[in-house]
């Protein structure tokens, strides 16, 4: 049965491409969010280099079956991916940096192979939906189950991914028309999340999507929440309160 989902009505302006990424980060706060519209990204860490890479793996074990040498793979990972452009942005480009990475990398892809992986269909799923002129969202899952199960792997803690797998149902509902559940699983402690997002909770989202888009079309000046995600802002050094937060936790 076709599941449809009216998306709240948006002010007319420039094209606005939002991720899941851009998305949370508004949701944490709203001048970090409008920064990555403005070209402020977080810089390169090890720890998001180590999350490309194991996803690398995972996606080569699901696409072609179990892999012997997972440091061997890592770097043909490497090598063949735009991870090869991070190795020095991330600090790495020493090979006594990078090794320990390849090794965190490879022990995150051997927990995965004990996970069950039944009714596997498709890695790395791209989501794209235009839900208004001009207006796109975009995501990739991990892994799409027959079900359908749309699968996210975390690399570290499990957190709070309910916002990310909320955003990836909302793309897939209005992309394919069905309702599907959403899952998080953290390779470093083997926690999970498992939920059947109802139409309600996906309506409640493009809510917020739509709040994010007219914000970026009207230039509002944007609200400063400080957190712990201070600490990787790009804007920490002109934020007051990013500046308050980080003197809080050092």
């Amino acid at each position: 049965m076709a599941q449809v989902i009216e998306f709240p009505p948006i002010h007319p302006g420039d094209p606005v491409l939002v991720s899941a990424t851009t998305y949370i980060a508004y949701r944490r706060c709203p001048a970090q969010g409008l920064g990555r519209f403005r070209g402020r990204y977080p810089p390169e860490s090890k720890a998001s280099f180590r999350g490309g890479l194991t996803h690398g793996l995972i996606a080569r074990h699901l696409q072609s079956g179990p892999i012997d040498d997972p440091e061997h793979a890592a770097r043909e990972v490497i090598g063949s991916t735009n991870l090869n452009n991070k190795i020095t942005a991330a600090g790495l480009n020493r090979p006594s940096l990078l090794g320990p990475v390849i090794s965190e990398a490879s022990d995150l892809y051997r927990r995965f192979t004990k996970l069950p992986v039944d009714q596997f269909e498709r890695a790395e799923v791209a989501l794209l939906c235009e839900v208004a002129d001009g207006v796109t969202l975009i995501g990739q899952v991990d892994a799409v189950f027959t079900g359908p199960l749309l699968r996210d792997w975390k690399t570290g803690p499990l957190g709070d991914p309910l916002e990310q797998l909320l955003f990836y149902a909302l793309v897939w509902c209005l992309q394919e028309k069905t309702l599907p559940r959403v899952e998080a699983i953290s390779l470093q402690t083997g926690e999970s999340l498992t939920q059947t997002p109802s139409l309600f909770e996906l309506s409640v989202v493009a809510a917020r999507v739509a709040d994010l888009v007219n914000f970026v079309r009207r230039s509002i000046e944007p609200e400063r929440r400080a957190g712990p995600w201070c600490r990787y802002c790009p804007l920490w050094q002109e934020c007051p309160e990013g500046q308050a937060a980080l003197a809080i936790n050092n």
